[in-house]
């Protein structure tokens, strides 16, 4: 019995865990780095050669894709499901947005028309404020950073809620 409750305990602790801990999405194109990861969980990221790399729970698993043979394409028959109204798909859109939050977004940019950026450079002061800073440049940089967190107990319940309510 005190077997079954020590399991019981360690798959709750885990599974809350995984809901309540952020997943954090680091994009940064000067340092080339590219990764999605969830503290203590798993790390996904591409290196300098843009192959994809997965870690989960601190072991490496590989990702190299198997060739399979084409399988014939089947036709399939159009069930007979409700059609979900388009203010209901914009509103779990709208609400799966709002569950990700924006820790940092920096965006350096060069047209490479003079003028252009010149006339960037004001719209960039006025939408820069918080975590997003814009600038416009005359030295040929384009770059981007971002890092964003999505809490999954969020998402969870936002889908949950789209599901059940009619």
């Amino acid at each position: 019995m005190t077997v079954l409750a020590i399991i019981l305990f360690i798959i709750l602790f885990i599974s809350s865990w995984i809901l309540f801990m952020p997943l954090v999405v680091d994009v940064d194109t000067t340092a080339t780095r590219y990764c999605m990861y969830q503290a203590g969980t798993f790390q996904f990221y591409f290196e300098n050669d843009f192959q994809p790399r997965l870690r989960v729970l601190g072991m490496s698993v590989s990702l190299k894709q198997k060739t399979k043979p084409k399988a014939e394409i089947k036709v399939r028959k159009k069930s007979k499901t409700e059609k979900i109204a388009m203010p209901r798909i914009w509103a779990l859109v709208r609400n799966i947005f709002r569950c990700i939050n924006i820790k940092r977004f920096t965006l350096t940019l060069d047209t490479g028309d003079v003028v252009f950026n010149a006339k960037l450079i004001p719209a960039f002061v006025l939408l820069s404020r918080g975590p997003v800073q814009l600038s416009a440049n005359f030295n040929g940089r384009v770059s981007a950073s971002l890092l964003a967190e999505v809490r999954l107990y969020r998402l969870v319940w936002v889908v949950l809620k789209f599901f059940t309510k009619k």
